[in-house]
């Protein structure tokens, strides 16, 4: 394996660990924290339906999050929670307005 592949391959590999740690999270939404307002838990609640309702697993949200974000250009040079959040609001839209 050339250096310049490998250095790519692990770039990949950590991107999909990232992705799976950000997926894990969207999970985890369903635990409400002490401080969470009912707004974020409205939020929550709307991306962790979507998710349910779309049949994804957590392998499955890394992989399209990390598909998502490098077919745009504009996110490849972001955070890869920033491409979950904007995957997220793609497939399930914005949440409700909440007061």
């Amino acid at each position: 394996m050339s250096g310049r592949y490998a250095a790519k391959f692990s770039n990949v590999l950590q991107l999909r660990c990232q992705t799976a740690s950000n997926a894990s999270r969207i999970s985890a939404l369903a635990v409400r924290s002490p401080a969470e307002t009912d707004a974020e838990a409205k939020i929550g609640a709307h991306y962790r339906t979507c998710v349910s309702r779309a049949k994804i697993t957590n392998s499955q949200l890394a992989e399209r999050t990390l598909v998502f974000g490098a077919a745009r250009t504009s996110l490849q040079s972001v955070g890869v929670g920033t491409v979950m959040i904007n995957y997220l609001l793609q497939l399930c839209r914005k949440p409700p307005q909440v007061k």
